[in-house]
């Protein structure tokens, strides 16, 4: 009996335990956010019976005037779908394609891509993408064919409020050898050979052998790949129009071809499309009707571009002869211009995806370092005319393209349009050893967001990509709630670090020991020693103070790493600050974590590649090329990738635990990731409303800084930091400009990246950097030395020990307090010469920057090599 009772105990013993454990596992989990999805037009049409639709065969205006404002008139030509704009008070034109035969005459080719509206890729079901298509001979003008006259036209029109639509029908109508069998079955064809008298005899017979084929036991083909135009129209009329062998289609033909061993397949992709373009006070919106797509074969689409000779900026007039000037605005990094006709014809053309890289999709191989698009703009400026494109629904998806006149193409147009994602994919290699080959993994459903451009079309004082800068910075006032404020000061920015995890070894056993560079009580001595060097205008971004410090872990609740201090030491720290108008941002990730804390949750809360692999940050190993985690003697586990759905959970539960007077958000903001787990796809523009959903909620509670922030995050900022401070050198791009920072300029402070961090660029040159591009000052410093940092994840914080960079803060200081930049931001810019730059402050300051390797001289004034020199500055 006692026996029995001691297996009771141990049997409930056990039970309690496993009770508690899936307590723990399960209990406290995240709450997934509702499913958001982006607004997106209503369109009940097929383009058979599209209400209100007029077919364009039955149109025949080519210069009518569609809509008009007290500033510009929109002009359609209904024969080819064209449009264009006209500034009523200038009378310059902006054309939506080229308005004159191309003067290179680059072949027909180019002159169809020059007169469509839209140019597309497909992918078929083996996961292959096509060449890029136009639907100018798909759609706006097919060549003549066996069953239509040249010029027929597969499209509609519909006359709107202030604008209209056009509805494509994108389809190959040209009847190839593919829509007949290369063989007939006896069955099918003897019967009518051996009646002399069957209609369809004569033309069968001299489109089909009449002995069978020893290989098949079929009747094959005469000419299969070469049939003559008269022999396809007539075995069209026998096969399709006639019905001789029953309800025949191009995909039968195929799949009967197979079935004698003859495989080759041509697709032919068809689908619907709708654009819709509006007039409004500033220029034009262009919008594709995303409810309107409508595919028509086993290929699917996989991305689109929009009127990609819009603005049409020939090289040479063809009236005088002389070279049109002008430039490209491209949003790279900082900004960069792409002088028009610059001569670069063999460089590579620019293109780039906003936004950076899908972060759920990382590639395994370490990819060129090269900075990021961060704002959803770009322009063109001519002489007398220019425009600020703004991409205002799907910009996550947008690629940004830009080439000048005579490269790739060889034409004669300067170019700048975006193509935008309707799927995602990857690349995934199959087999092993040598027989390995890739593949495309594409995601199944079409993006749904209706993709959406807002043209502002710029002249006079404002055509330059400084007004391109404006155009954007007044859009988000307007639409994003953006406030002006002209009394912003500039802070010095400093970026302090706290405590840090090493792996330390017990007996040749490794653990994790926690320690600290910088605690409170170290913080507030840095803080007075910089007073006392009359250096008093600072925020303090403070990383590593919860939750694992520098490696963070889920970042569920607040736990403060008694390293640096406790909860009620920082308390104390931070109204100290505050009564010196110091603000304190600790840092925190939603985005991705080291630690989930509990079993199971990886796989809960990770987002999924499209392969099936769980999503992680990688961290480079730059000998290899390859993620540290790959590398087996680095003991690194790269932080997995959050999926959207949880980013508010995360938040609410964090926030309800404490909530700070300011953070500084890792990761949202400034990356997006998708989810590709099946049945559960998450796509970037999703991503983005699951971002901007949490950012709104945040800024209700707290200020916030971002580290190198998106546009879509701009209006939520109280912060911006690590903006870039130059472009990437790609060789067809010309110089650089501070575009970023002009958007920025006067709404909130923003910064660079520390100047004492280890960079490709000396601090001097740093320093340039941020005079001419009205930068606040940041600095990266801890209390003690970060060798200790040797072997760990943050190898980057090698030379930050504050006492070795009082005396440049105290420099560069000087220079901006005793110049009245502190109170002072960027309203004008402008190449004054090769690498010298002139910015303009709205206190009147102005700052020339020399970035040449000999001194210059500008207005009598000597510049010396990476140096500046300043006009209307002092106390």
């Amino acid at each position: 009996m006692k026996k029995i009772n001691l297996t009771i105990k141990i049997i409930l013993f056990l039970l309690v335990i496993a009770l508690i454990s899936v307590a723990y596992i399960f209990s406290f989990s995240l709450k997934k956010s509702n499913k958001l999805f982006a607004d997106i037009m209503d369109f009940p049409y097929s383009y058979e019976e599209a209400e209100g639709f007029i077919d364009a065969n039955f149109l025949t205006n080519e210069n009518k005037l569609i809509a008009s404002n007290n500033n510009y008139e929109l002009y359609l030509d209904e024969t080819t779908s064209h449009f264009y704009l006209k500034d009523l008070i200038s009378g310059e034109e902006i054309h939506s394609n080229p308005d004159i035969d191309d003067p290179r005459d680059p072949g027909p080719a180019v002159t169809n891509r020059q007169n469509g509206t839209i140019e597309y890729r497909y992918f078929n079901k083996n996961g292959s993408q096509s060449a890029i298509n136009q639907n100018y001979t798909n759609s706006i003008y097919h060549p003549e064919t066996l069953h239509s006259e040249e010029g027929y036209r597969t499209y509609k029109i519909k006359e709107i409020e202030d604008g209209f639509q056009v509805f494509y029908r994108i389809k190959d109508l040209e009847i190839d050898y593919l829509y007949f069998p290369l063989y007939l079955e006896p069955d099918v064809f003897e019967p009518i050979l051996a009646d002399r008298d069957h209609p369809a005899r004569k033309d069968l017979v001299n489109a089909y052998w009449d002995i069978i084929d020893n290989e098949t036991g079929a009747y094959k083909a005469r000419s299969y790949k070469s049939m003559s135009g008269i022999v396809r129209k007539r075995l069209y009329k026998i096969f399709y129009e006639d019905k001789l062998f029953g309800e025949y289609s191009r995909e039968r033909a195929m799949e009967e071809n197979a079935r004698h061993g003859y495989k080759e397949e041509e697709i032919k992709f068809s689908f619907d499309i709708a654009l819709q373009i509006k007039l409004h006070k500033e220029g034009i919106e262009i919008k594709v009707i995303n409810n309107s797509i409508k595919e028509y074969s086993d290929s699917k689409l996989a991305e689109i571009s929009l009127y990609p000779y819009f603005g049409t900026a020939l090289d040479i007039d063809p009236l005088t002869n002389i070279e049109n000037e002008g430039y490209l605005v491209i949003p790279d990094g900082s900004g960069a211009v792409l002088n028009f006709n610059n001569g670069k014809t063999s460089a590579v053309p620019y293109s780039k995806r906003l936004y950076g890289e899908d972060m759920s999709l990382l590639p395994y191989e370490m990819p060129e370092e090269q900075e990021k698009i961060l704002i959803p703009l770009y322009g063109m400026v001519k002489e007398k005319i220019g425009f600020a494109a703004i991409i205002t629904e799907g910009d996550a998806l947008a690629t940004i393209n830009a080439n000048v006149s005579g490269g790739v193409s060889n034409d004669s147009y300067n170019k700048i349009y975006p193509n935008f994602k309707l799927r995602e994919y990857e690349n995934a290699v199959l087999g092993s050893g040598w027989n390995t080959y890739k593949v495309n993994l594409w995601t199944k459903d079409l993006i749904k967001v209706d993709f959406t451009i807002n043209y502002y079309l710029l002249s006079g004082d404002d055509n330059n990509y400084v007004g391109v800068a404006k155009a954007y910075q007044n859009y988000l006032i307007k639409e994003k709630g953006f406030i002006k404020r002209e009394d912003i000061s500039d802070k010095i920015i400093l970026e302090l670090l706290g405590a840090y995890e090493k792996r330390k070894f017990f007996l040749g056993i490794p653990y994790d020991s926690m320690g600290s560079l910088t605690n409170y009580n170290q913080a507030l001595k840095i803080v007075s020693e910089l007073n006392e060097l009359g250096i008093n205008n600072l925020d303090i971004i403070y990383k590593g103070i919860t939750n694992g410090g520098l490696e963070n872990d889920l970042e569920n609740k607040v736990k403060f790493e008694r390293k640096v201090g406790s909860k009620r030491e920082f308390i104390k720290f931070k109204n100290k600050l505050a009564l010196e108008n110091i603000n304190v941002y600790p840092t925190t990730n939603f985005f991705s974590t080291n630690n989930f804390r509990k079993p199971f949750a990886v796989n809960r809360y990770t987002t999924n590649r499209i392969r099936g692999d769980m999503a992680a940050v990688f961290n480079y190993n730059i000998p290899t090329r390859l993620p540290n985690s790959e590398i087996t003697l680095t003991n690194i586990i790269e932080p997995k990738v959050i999926s959207p759905l949880y980013y508010q959970s995360l938040y609410q539960k964090y926030n309800k635990n404490y909530s700070f007077d300011n953070l500084m958000i890792m990761g949202i903001g400034s990356n997006l990731a998708g989810s590709y787990k099946k049945r559960k796809v998450i796509y970037l523009n999703e991503s983005q409303l699951y971002q901007e959903n949490v950012l709104k909620e945040m800024v209700q509670n707290q200020n916030l800084a971002v580290s190198e922030p998106l546009g879509f995050s701009y209006s939520y900022l109280t912060l911006a930091t690590d903006l870039p401070l130059e472009s990437t050198l790609y060789t067809v791009l010309d110089y650089q400009i501070p575009l970023v920072q002009l958007v920025l300029s006067g709404i909130v402070n923003y910064t660079h990246k520390s100047i004492n961090l280890a960079s490709s660029r000396d601090i001097d040159y740093q320093f340039l950097k941020a005079l001419e591009n009205g930068a606040n000052l940041k600095y990266t410093l801890s209390y003690e030395d970060s060798i200790v940092l040797l072997e760990t994840n943050y190898n980057e914080y090698m030379s930050t020990r504050y006492t070795n960079w009082l005396s440049t803060i105290k420099s560069q200081y000087d220079v901006i307090k005793n110049n009245n930049l502190d109170k002072a931001h960027l309203v004008d810019h402008k190449m004054i010469a090769s690498k010298v730059f002139e910015s303009t402050y709205n206190n009147g300051v102005v700052i020339i920057t020399n970035y040449n390797l000999t001194k210059v001289i500008v207005d009598g004034n000597e510049i010396e090599a990476i140096d500046f020199f300043i006009i209307g500055g002092g106390s």
